[in-house]
């Protein structure tokens, strides 16, 4: 599939705020809500999954740069909204612009971008990055 016919694609995904996505588990003395680290990995997810079956046999979409403003608190247990519209494809790059909401509110909203890559050419220069630090798996 030619991914220029992506442009313009826009999906919500819904997902509902874990324990597992408490900023308690970064420290204790954090609030037990929606942690950052948690919502950017979701829109990592997500963005992800707009892509990854419309890429040539042997292409992934790899993330090389998030931002966000994380503007509002979402207690666990409630739904979140992602509104996620794929705005620019240049070459190899994907652009995504996101905007979260919960039940109440406007969470937050972040840009995100992926390069599509050929997975066994990536695999090669790990296994060789992997052989000159000494490293074994």
């Amino acid at each position: 599939m030619n991914v220029q016919a992506l442009i313009g694609l826009e999906k919500v995904f819904t997902i509902k705020v874990t324990g597992g996505m408490s900023g308690k588990l970064m420290d204790k003395d954090m609030i037990d809500a929606l942690a950052t680290f948690a919502l950017i990995k979701e829109i990592h997810r997500a963005c992800f999954a707009m892509v990854k079956d419309k890429l040539e046999e042997g292409k992934i979409a790899v993330t090389v740069k998030t931002e966000i403003e994380h503007v509002a608190p979402t207690p666990i247990g409630m739904n979140l909204h992602m509104k996620i519209k794929i705005t620019e494809i240049i070459g190899r790059a994907i652009s995504f612009d996101i905007r979260v909401y919960d039940e109440v509110e406007f969470v937050a909203k972040a840009t995100h971008k992926r390069i599509i890559v050929d997975k066994y050419i990536v695999k090669s220069k790990l296994k060789e990055k992997q052989r000159k630090a000494h490293v074994i798996t």
